[in-house]
């Protein structure tokens, strides 16, 4: 069954990379995820070479539904990156973390005075 829409294949893409993006557990797998949808030679992109072969009032339609498709992404990868960085901060602060409440050693007797 083919699918309404300009670009065959898109809305799937879209809903695909959004399933990607919140699996990514950590900034490192996000920079990945991002790569291989939205980078230079990317899933999104390879959409914009298909566009020479479109007709020129179909090609307007469907740069303009791939270009909502990236901008779509884009934004829900930076809405992660902002999740992982504050959830890896967190986990930063905690690991170096001191305990201000820890009592030091007594001297003991025989300290000499100042």
């Amino acid at each position: 069954m083919p699918e309404p829409g300009p670009v065959p294949g898109l809305a799937d893409l879209v809903a695909e990379s959004q399933v990607a993006v919140a699996a990514a557990s950590t900034l490192e797998a996000l920079r990945a995820v991002e790569s291989d949808l939205v980078g230079k030679k990317g899933r999104i992109p390879g959409l914009n070479r298909t566009l020479g072969r479109m007709a020129p009032d179909m090609r307007r339609v469907a740069g303009a539904a791939i270009n909502e498709a990236r901008q779509a992404v884009e934004a829900s990868i930076e809405a992660r990156r902002v999740e992982l960085a504050a959830i890896e901060r967190q986990a930063r602060l905690a690991a170096d973390r001191l305990d201000l409440t820890e009592v030091p050693p007594d001297p003991g007797p025989g300290a000499t005075a100042p």
